[in-house]
């Protein structure tokens, strides 16, 4: 596996692209772009595509690298799907509400989880970053703080 970086990565970015199956790499970009394991591994190459949501799964689950978290949007508590390349939903009618925060990296920082937006450097000079006692609560902090109006 290739360094770490602050920013959202490829498959073929992590991996010697040339040792694995088209498929496995598509399952891995599918996990980082935060489709959902049961839509990635379908058809003939589910096996393949499932094996590469599975290590992605995994270095996300370990902390290791940036994915895409699909947060709920507006009034909307519902996530969406992937479609046509953006974020749709069918409750509320609309598309491509993906926001750039929505790249994070959840990991464990000692007794607590810790959320970092992608370009994220430090506790110092970032603003992009929530903890919480659970996965869960880092996660919803980072969202509430994500979601703060803008001071003019």
């Amino acid at each position: 596996m290739k360094q770490q970086t602050n920013r959202i990565r490829m498959a073929d970015q992590i991996f010697d692209a040339s040792l694995l199956s088209g498929n496995f790499l598509g399952g891995f970009n599918s996990r980082v772009h935060g489709v959902e394991r049961n839509a990635t591994a379908d058809g003939p190459a589910r096996f393949e595509r499932g094996q590469g949501w599975d290590k992605a799964d995994e270095l996300v689950r370990a902390g290791q690298i940036y994915f895409i978290h699909p947060f709920p949007h507006g009034q909307c508590k519902q996530t969406g799907f992937v479609y046509g390349g953006t974020w749709a939903c069918n409750t509320c009618r609309t598309d491509g509400f993906q926001k750039p925060w929505w790249a994070i990296r959840v990991m464990k920082d000692g007794s607590a989880w810790c959320v970092v937006g992608e370009g994220f450097e430090d506790l110092q000079s970032s603003a992009n970053y929530a903890f919480g006692d659970t996965r869960e609560e880092a996660l919803n902090a980072y969202a509430e703080l994500m979601n703060q109006p803008v001071a003019a």
